[in-house]
């Protein structure tokens, strides 16, 4: 049976992420990277890399008696599932809903727009 991949939350995310930028990454290094902007004990990161690999989203091995962990996930594979989650939860499956509510929300820029629209025109092609 494989593994389930869905993440969870916003430390889920984070842990990824630092562990993205880096490539591999020890819990050390992630919780160094998530303590910038997080108050979050180092045993927490521990615990949460550790249930993040049973779910499939890291592997690790040991190096120097530290576990190093390296993503499953690709970044492209989890953002597009949780965009799906977000789509079906949140806008019934409405890729309208979600833009309309981006550009009326305001914090899309008009060149993030531009950018928008011109990727529209080039897939209409």
């Amino acid at each position: 049976m494989p593994k389930q991949r869905q993440v969870a939350g916003k430390r889920e995310m984070m842990i990824l992420h630092a562990v993205w930028e880096r490539g591999e990454a020890t819990v050390r290094d992630v919780h160094r990277e998530i303590s910038k902007t997080d108050d979050v004990a180092y045993t927490t990161i521990m615990t949460m890399m550790q249930k993040m690999e049973k779910k499939g989203l890291l592997e690790h091995y040991e190096d120097n008696r530290a576990f190093v962990y390296r993503a499953i996930a690709r970044r492209e594979e989890v953002e597009s599932g949780m965009l799906r989650e977000l789509l079906d939860k949140v806008f019934n499956g409405s890729y309208e809903g979600l833009v309309n509510t981006l550009v009326r929300d305001k914090r899309i820029t008009p060149a993030e727009l531009k950018k928008l629209a011109d990727e529209i025109e080039r897939r209409r092609k």
